[in-house]
């Protein structure tokens, strides 16, 4: 038997008529499960353990999804228009104040605002979602309800840690899930439609009746011919080097403007960001902005991002302030060479006293979640650093060799110096046919991909590739470090190309630079410890077109 979710808690939302989703919809954050005493604050988890255990965090999620996705689109806290607030269709959300920037949607790409923006969004989606939860735990059989309505209350957005696990999660594959259900008073193991795996755009969409809508169907995943979904995008993840770009991220960035945006520096989390968007669904509606909030994997991917941007801030808990000026190049409600900083209200999100800017985002804290190992309530920011710093080596740090002596986690952290080799590259939006792919290579081996998203079509974006893995593949390991540098800058090879395969010529992007940056490391000598960076040194590459003088022809992770 197919289960239909929505006996408990969709009436309450899909009801309510247009006239009410016209009042403002105040952006507060979750206060369930927030021990009253001592601030203990609820996680949001990994969604792979969720999925694993089975348990009633798993069975309210899938219910609570599913009936936002169900609700109609018309009401402004149904999945349609929620998600739609990222990209399409172009309209106002209540409290997004008329249409002055040009034909993009709210969501800021390539500006300061990409974490704290993303940050709201997510409070919004949780606050609606737990809701939903937290009526659906109701229907439950008296002698269970009191565990479904504590996991109801503990329930928060999970994530998906790309960077530890780059494979899809398990969660999102299967068209079908089972959950547990309360049918004639008992509890029943049902099957119903898995919410994580597609959502379904509204008829009313598609037909225009929002204007202009991309959407068609439903949204799709690894759908081109010989892709399957989800080894295809696996395959492709896997090649990204996530874990070391995050590591390197993480452990670099020295401001919150460098570490949340592209286009203040290379190590921001917005890059690896955008190399999930291009390879997680193999392009498809997850690739373009337009769409990408709609595929269920979106909260999952941004959850991680804004858990990634709470890590650093924890790190550099001492000159973590969210401080930028800048002149966006317009949004959906902000014109064109606005002055935006940490105080310009992020649209449409309103709280219960006006606008939410930056700065009511500038942290975590207040808003009713947390990531492990953070615990802000009996913790202070010394040992929440340590605590971090521990993940963080654990998830995202070198990974010793097969003949490493000790073999195991210890091995990583003997201390001692290195040199690292990274390609910065910088390029002009504008010059491209976007969305656009990067594809840098050490003669002939794949040292990683720079993704640039359909959105914002000009500004200047930056970008960083660990090449320590392409060395040693290109069999320059061993060279002397004038050698290397002396190699890397006369082989490193680019292939820039649309996401389908389609060569972009390279002599149609002078603004494209690329950088061999070499940098002497202190490696930490134990788990309590991250690296630490010399000053970098760089050397301009004449960028070389791959295959013209090689003659190669490789299979490329798209």
């Amino acid at each position: 038997m197919f289960l239909p979710l929505f006996c408990v808690g969709l009436a309450a939302l899909a009801s309510i008529p247009w006239t009410a989703a016209q009042s403002t919809h105040p952006v507060v954050g979750v206060s369930s499960g927030i021990n009253p005493g001592t601030g203990e604050t609820p996680a949001r988890r990994n969604i792979n353990d969720i999925y694993r255990e089975a348990g009633p965090e798993w069975d309210l999620l899938v219910g609570a999804l599913s009936a936002m996705q169900a609700a109609n689109e018309t009401h402004p806290l149904s999945y349609f228009q929620i998600m739609g607030i990222h990209g399409q269709p172009i309209m106002a959300w209540p409290g997004g104040g008329p249409q002055q920037g040009g034909t993009r949607g709210y969501c800021p790409h390539n500006e300061p605002l990409f974490g704290t923006w993303h940050r709201g969004y997510l409070a919004l989606y949780e606050q609606v979602l737990v809701a939903q939860a937290q009526r659906i735990a109701e229907g439950y059989p008296p002698n269970v309800r009191g565990e479904y309505r504590e996991a109801a209350d503990r329930l928060r957005v999970p994530y998906w840690d790309w960077a530890a696990d780059s494979n899809v999660p398990p969660a999102t594959t299967p068209p079908t899930v089972t959950i547990r259900r309360p049918v004639n008073g008992s509890l029943t193991a049902l099957p119903v439609r898995n919410p994580l795996a597609s959502y379904t755009y509204p008829r009313s969409a598609q037909n225009g009746e929002f204007g202009r809508f991309i959407g068609v169907g439903r949204t799709e995943r690894c759908t081109q011919e010989g892709r399957s979904y989800p080894e295809s995008a696996n395959e492709a993840m896997a090649q990204q080097g996530l874990r070391e770009r995050v590591y390197t991220s993480l452990t670099r960035a020295r401001s919150w403007s460098e570490i949340s945006s592209t286009s203040v520096g290379p190590n921001s989390i917005e890059g690896p960001h955008g190399n999930v968007h291009l390879h997680a669904a193999c392009g498809n509606d997850f690739l373009g902005v337009e769409t990408a909030g709609f595929d269920p994997l979106f909260m999952l991917h941004h959850c991680n991002v804004d858990r990634l941007l709470a890590y650093w801030q924890t790190l550099n808990y001492e000159n973590a302030s969210v401080e930028f000026e800048y002149q966006t190049r317009g949004l959906f409600a902000t014109p064109r060479g606005t002055t935006v900083t940490e105080r310009s209200p992020l649209v449409p999100f309103e709280g219960p006293d006006g606008p939410l800017n930056s700065e009511d985002f500038a942290s975590a804290r207040g808003w009713g979640y947390t990531y492990e190992p953070l615990r802000h309530w009996d913790q202070s920011p010394p040992q929440l650093r340590t605590a971090v710093t521990r993940t963080i080596n654990e998830l995202y740090g070198p990974v010793p060799s097969r003949n490493s002596p000790s073999g195991g986690m210890l091995s990583r952290f003997r201390g001692g110096a290195k040199r690292d080799y990274f390609a910065t590259v910088e390029v002009e939006r504008s010059e491209l046919d976007l969305p656009a792919v990067l594809n840098l290579f050490v003669r002939g081996r794949h040292a990683g991909t720079v993704a640039l998203l359909g959105m914002p079509a000009e500004g200047v974006s930056y970008d960083e590739i660990p090449l320590q893995r392409a060395i040693s593949l290109a069999g320059l390991a061993d060279l002397d470090q004038e050698d290397l540098l002396y190699a890397l800058t006369k082989d490193l090879q680019i292939q820039i190309t649309k996401p389908d395969g389609t060569i972009i010529p390279v002599e149609s992007v002078p603004s494209l630079k690329v950088d061999v940056e070499n940098v002497d490391v202190m490696l930490p000598t134990s788990m309590d410890e991250l690296p630490l960076y010399g000053e970098p040194h760089s050397r301009r590459v004449r960028l070389r077109v791959l295959g013209l003088d090689l003659g190669l022809s490789l299979k490329l992770p798209f």
